[in-house]
């Protein structure tokens, strides 16, 4: 690339270097970005400039604040919405799972009960082979003396033992 060796001077500047500071001093006010409420602080700005003016700049800066009052009003109230909607959704993954596990727990006390009096008969059998192998113990031990005592052991244990499963997660 070929150097630039003298920088240009332009011809028409728009300056020419004689202005003068005005006459009229202006108060300046501060601006406060983080400040919550933006018209309210555009109307102290313009009441500490001492505008008489409600047109030109000074609407100007009224519609400005005022749109970006409502667009972080907006951007607030979209953030809060994304967090209820996330907590609508973790609480209805919870009822169904409350759902689901009512419904097996539901089914279980319903089976409980169906299978209740299968158990208490296998129970009363049990214990009776018990009374058999016992009584034909007491007269010789047989094959039909201890095959009664186990089968009527084994019995009773299984129809105890033989309730709904554990808890649900």
């Amino acid at each position: 690339m070929p150097e630039i060796e003298d920088i240009p001077i332009p011809k028409d500047s728009g300056s020419s270097g004689l202005q003068k500071e005005s006459s009229k001093k202006q108060t300046l006010v501060k601006a406060q970005p983080f400040s919550s409420n933006e018209v309210v602080n555009a109307l102290e700005g313009i009441a500490a400039s001492n505008t008489r003016s409600l047109g030109g700049e000074v609407g100007s800066a009224l519609l400005a604040a005022s749109m970006k009052q409502l667009a972080q009003d907006n951007h607030r109230l979209r953030q809060e919405n994304t967090k209820l909607d996330e907590k609508n959704q973790h609480q209805q993954q919870e009822l169904e799972t409350a759902r689901t596990r009512a419904a097996v727990l539901q089914e279980r006390l319903i089976g409980y009960g169906k299978n209740k009096h299968l158990r208490n008969f296998g129970i009363a059998v049990g214990i009776g082979l018990l009374g058999i192998g016992i009584n034909l113990g007491r007269q010789e031990w047989g094959f039909l003396a201890v095959t009664s005592l186990v089968a009527g052991a084994l019995l009773t244990l299984l129809s105890w033992f033989s309730g709904p499963d554990g808890d649900i997660k």
